[in-house]
């Protein structure tokens, strides 16, 4: 939980570069030789890099989040299995990292207390600019695709499926502004009573290396009755548009 986001993206760079040549897939059709099915898992495997925000619910009004202050970022790669002799419909199976912010309406800060989490108001003469609590994922995402298109990712593409993500990291971060316009930047990490495992539904819609998606997470944020008052069925939903060069 406390190791920092460029460890997990190294071991993650590192596993792909070491295990991807030596992988591959073959699929087998009606009326096609098998060479010109297999396909190099490289080179079929697709980046995407996904930029959003995020919006929570299930919580009390005092809590409410801004949702253009609440980044949802993800950059991940997915492979495209064929299903059936059509050439439309695919399973799509990969892996990502994903980072969630939350930006805070109040001047709420969390601080960890037994035997559940409180909110503290921020005491500051300065202008809290960033109020943010940011939750770090590592996830195993897998859909269903209908392509168009005979090459999956061209032309039109609708996608709906899920994922399961581990939490990785969590930090709050409080950027202030004083009255001499410097800026006091706090980033806090501590043991918050966050769910370890999170899962979420999503759909997908667009042309190209265009769509737009929508991600509902299913599981609470916090741990059952350990997170602030109020905040046990707290969650949070995802808009944005998913770029795929």
């Amino acid at each position: 939980m406390r190791r920092s986001l460029h460890t997990y993206v190294r071991c993650a760079y590192w596993v792909l570069v070491l295990c991807a040549p030596h992988l591959h897939v073959q699929a087998q059709s009606y009326g096609e030789s098998s060479a010109d099915l297999t396909l190099d898992l490289v080179d079929a495997m697709h980046l995407y890099v996904d930029i959003g925000a995020n919006t929570l619910f299930d919580a009390p009004d005092s809590t409410a989040t801004s949702f253009f202050r609440s980044p949802d970022f993800q950059i991940g790669t997915d492979y495209p299995i064929p299903l059936g002799r059509s050439k439309r419909l695919y399973l799509l199976a990969g892996a990502a990292i994903q980072q969630s912010g939350l930006d805070w309406k109040n001047p709420y800060a969390l601080q960890t207390a037994t035997p559940r989490t409180t909110w503290n108001i921020i005491q500051t003469p300065h202008r809290v600019v960033v109020n943010r609590l940011n939750l770090t994922y590592l996830k195993v995402p897998l859909a269903l695709l209908f392509s168009s298109h005979k090459q999956p990712g061209q032309g039109w593409n609708i996608a709906i499926g899920g994922s399961i993500g581990y939490l990785a990291a969590v930090r709050q971060k409080i950027k202030l502004r004083t009255e001499n316009d410097d800026v006091l930047v706090d980033k806090v990490r501590r043991p918050y009573p966050m769910r370890p495992w999170q899962y979420t539904l999503e759909a997908r819609l667009g042309y190209n290396g265009l769509n737009f998606y929508g991600r509902y997470q299913l599981a609470p944020i916090f741990e059952h009755e350990r997170g602030p008052v109020g905040m046990d069925h707290a969650r949070y939903f995802s808009l944005g548009i998913r770029l795929t060069p």
